[in-house]
């Protein structure tokens, strides 16, 4: 906060000084950077008690299905995905989360078929599902915030 001035005044300030948008602004970025990084550092707390038991049933990791990934992959995905949620949601176009969804699941067929990777394609539709449905709700609130 800036000196001597209450969190009112400071939003009054930044409106006077850069024009009313300035807290729209505000808040497509504050809701962007919680949707797309916020989200991966919850989602990843939340999945790491099923990435441990992959770990503890496969023994050495290097030698499982995930270990074949990239090794960022996941991550950077998630974001995209999150990213183009929120997109959609703020373009009024929500019916294309399902492409999305159906995309991501025809890529993840192969997995998902193979019994010797069934925790790891439950890992990672678990992680989908948390992905989704943060990005879908963080986006309609941002919007919603948007359009007030």
């Amino acid at each position: 906060m800036m000196q001597g001035l209450s969190a009112a005044e400071e939003v009054s300030w930044w409106s006077d000084h850069f024009g009313p948008a300035t807290s729209q602004a505000w808040i497509l970025i504050s809701g962007a950077i919680l949707t797309v990084r916020v989200a991966g550092i919850f989602i990843g707390f939340w999945v790491q008690p099923y990435l441990k038991e992959i770990e503890q049933a496969g023994g050495d990791r290097s030698v499982t299905p995930m270990a074949r990934g990239l090794t960022n992959g996941g991550r950077v995905i998630g974001q995209w995905e999150r990213a183009l949620i929120f997109l959609l949601v703020g373009v009024g176009q929500p019916a294309g989360i399902g492409f999305l969804i159906a995309a991501k699941s025809i890529f993840r067929f192969g997995e998902l078929k193979d019994r010797e990777n069934r925790m790891e394609a439950e890992y990672i539709t678990i992680g989908t599902l948390m992905s989704f449905g943060w990005a879908t709700v963080s986006a309609y609130l941002t919007w919603w915030l948007f359009r007030r």
